[in-house]
């Protein structure tokens, strides 16, 4: 008897630690680069713990907040080589990332659903998953190497910038089918409601002269760049 009890008392604390893991992964993005020089911005509250992956001291900063469309301040770091890094950033009130021209080969926010907002222009990215970002209001992933795009988890999108990428025209049409209709209205004191302008920008992708706008024309998106 003594031995059952022993089992089911580890198995309750092995549940519990699991249960502790999930809700520390919430809150943590990962960026890998070779760039000498690599600069950020955090929006949110409260503060991020910055693992920067040279065996230098990780680095807590405070999240500053600011408005939707403020640039945050940037959180730089100097590397002496062009070594392959993976940046550890763990933080659970982040809800913007502006990380734009940092070479970035791979960027990973699925363990970040508080995310509203992500700038990763100019960088090196071949695939970018945003299924988790349910709350993403805004997604500017232009100039980098994206062949596909699936938007279909983020239904409160807004505004999303793919321009300057690799999408074919039957990429740009299904990325237009994984788009949201939903009509997104917000509170404004001196106007009552206000039904937000959904955004999307195509420009300098191979496909842009030959997609069909339409899909997403239908579903109240206003579409930049169709030739």
């Amino acid at each position: 008897m003594r031995l059952v009890n022993s089992f089911f008392i580890a198995a309750f604390m092995l549940a519990d630690l699991g249960c502790e893991g999930v809700k520390d992964v919430d809150g943590i993005i990962t960026m890998t680069t070779s760039a000498n020089n690599i600069g950020f911005g955090l929006k949110g509250s409260g503060t991020a713990t910055i693992d920067w992956s040279d065996g230098s001291e990780k680095e807590t900063v405070k999240i500053v907040f600011s408005y939707d469309g403020e640039v945050p301040p940037r959180i730089s770091h100097h590397y002496s080589d062009t070594t392959i890094r993976t940046i550890t950033i763990t933080g659970t009130n982040i809800t913007g990332v502006v990380c734009s021209g940092n070479r970035l080969t791979e960027l990973d926010v699925s363990k970040n659903t508080a995310l509203t907002y992500l700038d990763c222009w100019n960088n090196l990215l071949t695939k970018l998953d945003v299924s988790k970002n349910t709350a993403l209001d805004l997604l500017w992933c232009g100039q980098n190497q994206l062949t596909a795009l699936d938007v279909s988890q983020n239904s409160v999108l807004t505004r999303l910038a793919c321009s300057y990428n690799q999408f074919t025209t039957l990429a740009l049409n299904d990325l237009f089918v994984t788009m949201h209709s939903n009509k997104i209205i917000v509170l404004d004191d001196e106007v009552g409601e206000l039904t937000l302008l959904r955004w999307l920008y195509i420009t300098g992708n191979p496909g842009s002269a030959g997609c069909n706008p339409n899909i997403a024309k239908e579903k109240g998106w206003e579409i930049f760049g169709c030739y």
